[in-house]
Order: structure tokens, then sequence, then C-alpha cells
């Protein structure tokens, strides 16, 4: 998570990082479910360091590193 994205990760996180448990794999959707992440909140997510196209989100690789980036305003 980052930026302002980080207030949604639970206590106990590394910094802006955290481990998720599924018993499922989970598609990207599921995931910012988990953490009450409105999905209009994203700018972009990637797996691995690849950006996944948001048709795509449905299944994310087992062991992925996924990042959620937030939408930027400004002027």
């Amino acid at each position: 998570m980052h930026g302002a994205l980080e207030d949604y990760l639970p206590q106990g996180r590394d910094g802006n990082r955290m481990r998720l448990s599924f018993d499922q794999r989970p598609s990207v959707d599921e995931i910012l479910e988990r953490l009450q992440i409105d999905p209009d909140e994203l700018q972009f997510v990637l797996a691995d360091g690849r950006y996944i196209e948001w048709q795509q989100w449905a299944q994310p690789t087992r062991g992925d590193v996924l990042q959620f980036w937030p939408r930027i305003s400004g002027g």
C-alpha cells in the first residue's frame, strides 16, 4: 500500500506491507474487499512490479507481491 492507502492496513503490519492469507487464491477485488478499500480509490495495481490491467484482477498468481497505488489529485 502506498500513500493514503496505508491507512487501510490493519495493526501488525510491517511499514506499508503485510502478508494476507486466504483459503483460496483471491482476486484483487477480494483483497480490496477484505481491506475495505473502494477500487475507485486506486490509480493502479502492480504484481511483482508489473502493471495489472483491471480486467486481469481476477487471478493474481499465488505468491505475487501486490502493490496498490492511490489516485493522486493535485494541481
